[in-house]
């Protein structure tokens, strides 16, 4: 499995919630996301799972979403 998101953005309505996303996974890696409450953790999670809220974003490099080998993207949370 190979996932990349570079240069994306999600916004809602004029509020720019996250800027710059860049994320990859290769291969079988595993991903933790850690922050405080409020940092935008389930955002990131939610562009990844459903591309269609991403945009983009301010940086340089071109916008884009790269999947191979996906059949699903699975999310466990823990308390």
């Amino acid at each position: 499995m190979n996932f990349r998101i570079t240069n994306g953005s999600v916004s809602y309505g004029a509020d720019t919630i996250l800027e710059q996303i860049d994320f990859s996974v290769k291969g079988c890696e595993k991903v933790a996301i850690v922050g405080r409450n409020g940092c935008g953790k389930s955002t990131l999670l939610g562009a990844i799972v459903d591309n269609r809220i991403l945009e983009e974003g301010i940086g340089e490099d071109k916008f884009s979403i790269f999947k191979e080998g996906i059949k699903n993207i699975r999310i466990f949370k823990t308390n």
